[in-house]
């Protein structure tokens, strides 16, 4: 994932990254050193990315708004779409199962597993 970003920006060709988080932190906004230093690293990856595009409402819709963290100088650089495609609940079956699946593992999701 973020070596295709970086060989763009090497070979200098356009690169466009897809993401709905560019800030971490703790449960309700929480810092410590290990958070700090992974938003100084992911600052800096994404200055190799030609565009950012962020799935996501612009606000005041914003769902993803607590992760994110788009300095005014960049704001060009970023764009929030809305979700890249509809989703019909009537299309599933509701069961008395619940099958999780989480592709981060931010501390707000602990209570769900």
């Amino acid at each position: 994932m973020f070596g295709g970003v970086i060989s763009a920006w090497a070979r200098n060709v356009p690169c466009i990254f897809i993401t709905n988080q560019n800030y971490f932190s703790g449960l309700n906004g929480a810092k410590n050193p290990v958070w700090n230093i992974l938003n100084l690293l992911l600052r800096q990856y994404l200055r190799f990315a030609t565009h950012i595009i962020i799935p996501d409402y612009p606000a005041p819709d914003t769902i993803s708004e607590y992760n994110l963290r788009i300095p005014n100088r960049d704001k060009d650089r970023f764009s929030l779409t809305g979700p890249f495609y509809e989703f019909e609940p009537s299309r599933y079956q509701n069961e008395k199962i619940t099958i999780f699946t989480s592709f981060g593992g931010e501390p707000y999701k602990l209570h769900l597993y």
